[in-house]
């Protein structure tokens, strides 16, 4: 309840690995936050990413994964009032955005890539 509140999600150039030295942490806990997050995410698409990111270590989670959630908490903190409204407009032009980071992880080379789309003010993945 009273931690440092962020601005961003993850820190510039972080690269998370699965075979990160550090003591394990409680894999239950870490998945429960996971998926509280991911639910988080219906209203709140601005954490779509860095969520997908640290999902990728449930399975055994160290402590430099779940200061990176954490992370996400802090910033989650400190935003609250964000969120999306979808309200009736006459402006329909259609744009998007997309995000691409090839080869970005670091054990297996996956890519990672996102996108949203607005309609008007209204935006969906």
């Amino acid at each position: 309840m009273s931690c440092n509140l962020v601005s961003t999600l993850m820190e510039l150039g972080t690269k998370l690995s699965k075979y990160a030295d550090g003591d394990r942490v409680d894999a239950s806990k870490y998945r429960s936050l996971i998926g509280s997050l991911k639910y988080l995410t219906n209203t709140r698409q601005d954490l779509m990413l860095s969520v997908g990111i640290a999902s990728r270590y449930m399975e055994e989670p160290r402590y430099t994964h779940w200061k990176a959630l954490k992370r996400i908490v802090r910033y989650v903190k400190g935003t609250v009032s964000l969120g999306l409204m979808y309200i009736r407009t006459n402006d329909y032009r259609l744009v998007g955005y997309s995000y691409s980071d090839w080869c970005g992880d670091v054990d297996d080379r996956k890519n990672t890539s996102g996108y949203v789309f607005f309609m008007g003010s209204m935006t969906f993945t």
